[in-house]
């Protein structure tokens, strides 16, 4: 953090006579005002003032190198952070970091560093050092969720989706000659993160609509006409997705047309692609009364949802149930603009359906993978 600072020092001391511990000090102090360290439950957030922007970004186990199977999530986290900010025009947003306990302090430090990064560069852009300034834009405030306060009240759930909505094994699964966009799956998908979206509406119960990011993204505008889609959902609608652009459910809706007498026909025809969860909106006061989505909640109804279109298992967690969930209740879901998470393969693929519009938020996959300790040729 006082590098970050001290960086900027030596370009602002000419122009507005500001000390080292003068810049240090501030820049301390409002860091406080911006974040809360504490690592709280998902139901005692200090700030649910519904003005404000509702954003979750899931970044754990990283602090236990037997459980970190990514190893450039820190980075693409950073990048996502000084995103949002280099980009935000003024709007409301509460940072929702959900974590666990051996990967706070990182994570702590690396949420710290891209907000001393942004009032660093703040300085320099308005020339003095305004506090009023500094307090209103953005109207940020960032809080720590501990994962478990998620995972542990719904583990039936959970233990009963694991494998049936991954592949449940430790190694490195190689595909060739698929159209999944990419020929390598992680197994990360059988850690409890990849399962917690059915729940966000049991877990934050002092809000009523919440935003959720991969943490592979590139945020290239202020987020608040992304907000604006809660408002445009029908009655209905309880989600908003963005469809999958790399091709990924090829083979399931394949497989469902030739197997299973059945065909994927919806008023909205992208809702067959399936979707992808880089980018979520969740309403969660309509999913609480959503008498369907809550009924799909019952421990003895995930298998019957995948079994319900002839499949032993899917892959990749809980995108897969949302997908299953979209094709049975394609009324529940409101499909939003792909440039709003649009798809980066990380493979060549002929066959995606790319977005042609410029991105608002760029979704780099493989770029979380890719391990920044490693040297390159």
């Amino acid at each position: 953090m006082t590098c970050i600072i001290l960086s900027v020092v030596v370009l602002i001391f000419p122009v507005i006579g500001l000390t080292a511990g003068d810049v240090i000090s501030e820049s301390d102090s409002l860091i406080h005002k911006y974040l809360s360290s504490d690592l709280i439950s998902a139901g005692d957030l200090k700030l649910t003032d519904p003005d404000y922007i509702h954003l979750g970004v899931i970044i754990s186990n990283i602090g236990d190198k037997e459980k970190n199977l990514i190893p450039g999530i820190v980075a693409v986290f950073k990048s996502l952070l000084q995103s949002i900010f280099h980009y935000s025009e003024g709007s409301p947003l509460h940072l929702i970091i959900i974590t666990d306990q051996s990967s706070k302090d990182i994570v702590e430090d690396t949420a710290k560093q891209s907000v001393g990064k942004y009032l660093s560069e703040s300085v320099i852009y308005t020339g003095k050092w305004d506090i009023k300034l500094m307090l209103t834009f953005p109207r940020l405030f960032v809080e720590f969720v501990d994962l478990a306060s998620i995972t542990e009240p719904n583990r039936v759930e959970i233990d009963t989706m694991i494998p049936l909505y991954s592949y449940n094994t430790e190694e490195v699964l190689l595909f060739k000659g698929n159209d999944t966009g990419g020929n390598r799956l992680s197994p990360k998908y059988i850690q409890d993160l990849f399962y917690i979206g059915p729940f966000y509406s049991r877990a934050f119960t002092s809000l009523n609509r919440l935003i959720v990011f991969d943490v592979d993204l590139i945020i290239k505008t202020d987020l608040a006409p992304l907000n604006k889609y809660f408002d445009d959902m029908k009655r209905e609608e309880i989600i908003g997705i963005t469809v999958d652009q790399l091709n990924f459910y090829r083979y399931h809706k394949n497989y469902i047309k030739e197997n299973m007498n059945m065909t994927l026909k919806f008023k909205d025809a992208a809702m067959e692609r399936g979707l992808n969860t880089g980018v979520v909106l969740y309403n969660l006061e309509k999913i609480r009364k959503s008498e369907k989505f809550q009924e799909e909640l019952k421990p003895e109804n995930f298998k019957k949802l995948v079994r319900k279109f002839g499949f032993n298992n899917m892959i990749v967690g809980d995108q897969d149930w949302l997908t299953l969930m979209m094709w049975t209740y394609p009324e529940l879901f409101k499909v939003i603009p792909c440039e709003y998470n649009m798809q980066v393969p990380d493979i060549k693929s002929t066959k995606s359906e790319y977005c042609d519009e410029n991105p608002k938020i760029l979704h780099t996959h493989s770029k979380i993978h890719e391990d920044p300790d490693k040297p390159t040729n």
